[in-house]
């Protein structure tokens, strides 16, 4: 993740105005009078040290229980506490030792975690960070400052996430639900880790919401676009996400959220994506995004606009991949009108397979055998039974070839034998 510099506020501007663009004139005044602007942010950007997401690492670890009688407060004074050396895991739910013995022979969940600081004890051991759980204390020692600030922000991260993982799955009010999306989102553009999954850890949960409350009105899934829009401008969405903004731009196809926030996204897909087949619902968002602009007054003009910012003349567009991605995206929408037709000549998977990741070729019906071209009346009958089994049959093209040339061999050889059995009478 890198840093922006204190001009990413001209990048959002000019962003803007490229999104206005696209617009026709009414819909532009439209935007402005139902305020969509907001949907994006000033610059978030956060100054001072940057660290990587730690998931594992070597540190010294003693705990301390909570002195409830005068021999255990003997025991847990400075001059009898040990220190373990143990290489701890910062799992999804818990942190847990790679030998499990000792202090850290169980592992620690999150949810037991009732807070994490710096140490600030008078005459702490140094680089020292505190875990308070119930009944004692985690002391956690790491070699240096840079290490101790890492460690922090790494446990902070991953029992907060944990925290809204539990939360958000299981929604009561929408109301709570937004808010708790909104603050999920400033802490991950505010915190200080480096780590692709800072960002892709928000969306997968906002994803798996949506995925499981289906029930939720337009105005609430404009909420919630609008929420992570963000997250958006330097990530691609994740699949669940893609299939739920296709299904926001057919049924809303002159929604504000698509320009608002649709089109940064669609934006980064055409610059930055390598390759659709291993990501293919964001070439349907992508797609489908396109179908929404077409929607809106003056649809083709919008679409045309769209195409002309996106992709200068060959030999000077700085993004050479915008051009193979729309090529990809267009190929891909004609393939979609033309689907069932194609499927049913040359068995190939079908959209709907792709949408849903399946493309087995056991869920395909098997081509029709030649032997069953053949019109004898032993496989007319048997036919007549299969087709009570099968509403359609697939026949390949080579096949149908083969069988005409037979056909036309046979009548030639008739039309001569009766030419000749003439000419001797």
């Amino acid at each position: 993740m890198d840093l922006n510099s204190s001009g990413g506020g001209g990048d959002h501007t000019q962003g803007s105005e490229e999104r206005s663009c696209l617009l026709p004139e009414s819909s532009a005044s439209d935007l402005n009078k139902l305020g969509a602007a907001p949907c994006r942010r000033a610059n978030y950007c956060t100054n001072g040290m940057r660290y990587k997401l730690l998931q594992e690492g070597d540190i010294q670890v003693c705990v301390i229980k909570h002195p409830r009688t005068f021999l255990s407060k003997i025991l847990t004074s400075k001059f009898l506490r040990r220190w373990e050396p143990h290489h701890l895991t910062l799992a999804d739910n818990s942190l847990a030792s790679a030998t499990p013995a000792g202090y850290m022979e169980n592992a620690i969940s999150y949810s037991a975690i009732e807070d994490v600081q710096l140490l600030s004890w008078e005459n702490a051991p140094k680089y020292c960070l505190q875990l308070t759980i119930p009944g004692g204390t985690v002391l956690l020692q790491a070699a240096n400052s840079y290490l101790r600030d890492q460690w922090f922000h790494s446990l902070q991260w991953k029992k907060k996430i944990y925290k809204y993982k539990k939360v958000l799955s299981n929604p009561s009010r929408w109301e709570v639900v937004l808010k708790e999306i909104r603050t999920l989102v400033d802490m991950a553009l505010f915190s200080p880790l480096q780590d692709d999954s800072i960002h892709q850890a928000p969306l997968e949960i906002v994803s798996k919401l949506l995925s499981e409350n289906l029930k939720l009105t337009t105005q609430e899934h404009e909420n919630i676009i609008v929420a992570i829009a963000p997250l958006l401008e330097n990530n691609h969405p994740p699949p669940d996400l893609c299939e739920f903004f296709c299904k926001h731009c057919r049924e809303r196809p002159r929604s504000m959220v698509v320009i608002e926030v649709f089109t940064p996204v669609v934006q980064r897909i055409l610059k930055h994506n390598m390759d659709f087949g291993k990501c293919p619902r964001l070439r349907l968002f992508t797609q489908e995004y396109i179908l929404a602009l077409n929607e809106l007054n003056a649809g083709m003009e919008v679409v045309k606009k769209f195409i002309h910012s996106m992709h200068g003349p060959t030999g000077q567009c700085p993004h050479p991949r915008v051009l193979p991605n729309l090529v990809a995206v267009c190929l891909a929408a004609i393939y979609s009108c033309y689907e069932e037709f194609i499927n049913s000549r040359d068995n190939s998977p079908s959209l709907k397979e792709i949408r849903n990741g399946c493309q087995q070729q056991c869920d395909r019906k098997p081509n029709l055998p030649l032997r069953l071209l053949h019109s004898s009346p032993d496989l007319v009958s048997q036919e007549i039974t299969t087709d009570a089994r099968m509403k359609s049959i697939i026949v390949n093209s080579t096949e149908i070839h083969v069988e005409l040339e037979r056909s036309n061999m046979v009548n030639q050889k008739l039309k001569g034998s009766t030419s000749s059995s003439s000419n001797n009478s």
